[in-house]
Parts: C-alpha cells; structure tokens; sequence
C-alpha cells in the first residue's frame, strides 16, 4: 500500500492564520490512512493532491466529505468539477484549496485514486475547524502580603495558556504553582515582566507587562484608610463638643431660673 499510494498521493494541509501573516502545514506520513487535522475558521485550507514530477496521464481523483462527492478530477480531459456549493479552487500545482472555512467543513475527508479507470487506494483525513484565539488580556493585582496574582483572558476555542517569566517558565522558586493555568501567584519581591501565552491548534498570541511593585500599591491603599480614620476621630470629637457646649448653654438658663423664683 505504501508503495502504492506514495508517489501518487502526497497530502499536504497548509492552515493559513492571517493574524500571523504566514501559514501552518500538515503532511500525512506516507502510508497512513487516516490524519488529525486543524484549520482556522474563516481561513483556506490546502490539500496537495497530486506529485506533478510523475507522469499519470489517466489518473483520476475522488474526494468525499461525509460520504457524499464534493470534487472530481481527471488529469487526461483536464476535467475540474466543484459540488455541493463548496467555495474552493484547483490550482495548476495539484492543490486543492477550500476557502472560508466554517464548522460545516469540520468531518472526514476520503481521497480516492484511480488509474485507468482502476481502483488505486483511498485516504482519509479528519478536519477540525477552530476559531483562532485572541489576544491575550493580562491583569495583575497586589495581594496582603505583597504576592502579585495575575490572571489572563482569550477567545478562541479552546485556548491553552501558559507562563513565562523574564522568557523563563514559572517554577516554584518564583510562583505558587498549581494546576489552574489562566490564573497564577507570583511571590514577593519578583522583579522583571511576566508573559501570558495563549494558544490552540491553529493559532498562538502572547501579552508581556512589567511586573508590579506591590509596595507602591500598598501605600496607595494605605492613604483612603488612613483618611478614613482620620474622619472618623474628627467626626467623633466633633460630636463630643457639640454635647459639652450644649451643656454649657443650658447651665445659665438654669441659673437664672431659680434666682427668679426665689
């Protein structure tokens, strides 16, 4: 079979992700039947079909999704045919390219080979549609004791993230390590910038920060508490001598009083 299929039949998937400006490829090892494949969504995806260096003047092509026809080519009448609507394009190199890929093209693809008319071989591959993940939004907050947590968000499906600091991975020496990945807890005193990396099988996007000086934060919080405070010994000692002048006052009028009645 290896033989067989692997001069006619080379299957190449390039994932193209604009938000990195360059394009991801897959190659199905000679002789194996079924692949795991990933595309981006709303990207192309590129099935090199046919090795041009080789001579098959009666070859002929059969690709199957969902066990129904969707391409047709037959290289002696130069024959190119497109069913079920599908957005795509053969190039002159033996690609197939299939354009704005959604979750619909997500399944088995089966590529059939025949020679003169004769069954040659067929292969399968698995195409998975994901959305590419976002940019990574990194957040960090200083904790009681002078820990920075800091924690990431993405979209994309479904987004992986890891740690980095100074372009090192956390270790336990530097962070509080456990099997939470979107969050994690820095020890005092870690000077340099933390990375968040977020990735799936069709992208990957980073954010760096300069880490936080928690001793600043902390005096920061120090300064609404100490104001706090203040106001509430001033209002206290106000309302203590509002209470002694009002007493004061009423002493004379009770003087005069009882000098009248005597």
């Amino acid at each position: 079979m290896k033989r067989m299929l692997g001069p006619l039949l080379k299957l190449l998937l390039l994932l193209t992700t604009v938000s990195h400006g360059t394009a991801t490829s897959c190659r199905s090892p000679e002789g194996e039947i079924s692949a795991q494949y990933y595309g981006a969504l709303g990207q192309s995806a590129y099935v090199h079909l046919i090795n041009n260096s080789v001579d098959h003047s009666d070859l002929q092509l059969e690709v199957f999704f969902k066990c129904e026809n969707i391409f047709t080519y037959k290289q002696r009448n130069k024959i190119t045919r497109f069913f079920s609507g599908r957005n795509g394009q053969f190039l002159k190199n033996g690609t197939l390219r299939l354009d704005n890929l959604t979750k619909n093209h997500s399944g088995v693809y089966s590529i059939e080979e025949f020679l003169g008319g004769t069954g040659r071989g067929k292969r399968h591959i698995t195409l998975t549609i994901q959305a590419p993940v976002s940019p990574p939004k990194l957040f960090q907050h200083c904790q009681p004791h002078g820990e920075i947590r800091a924690w990431c968000s993405s979209t994309g499906e479904p987004p992986q993230y890891s740690w980095t600091l100074n372009d090192r991975p956390l270790d336990g020496g530097v962070a509080f390590l456990s099997n939470e990945t979107q969050t994690v807890i820095l020890k005092r005193d870690i000077p340099g910038s933390i990375t968040c990396t977020v990735s799936n099988h069709v992208s990957k996007e980073r954010t760096t920060q300069k880490l936080l000086t928690c001793r600043e934060c902390q005096e920061q919080m120090v300064v609404p508490v100490a104001l706090g405070s203040c106001s509430v010994l001033l209002a206290i000692l106000l309302g203590t001598w509002c209470c002694l002048y009002k007493k004061k006052q009423k002493q004379p009028k009770r003087s005069q009083r009882r000098t009248g009645d005597t």
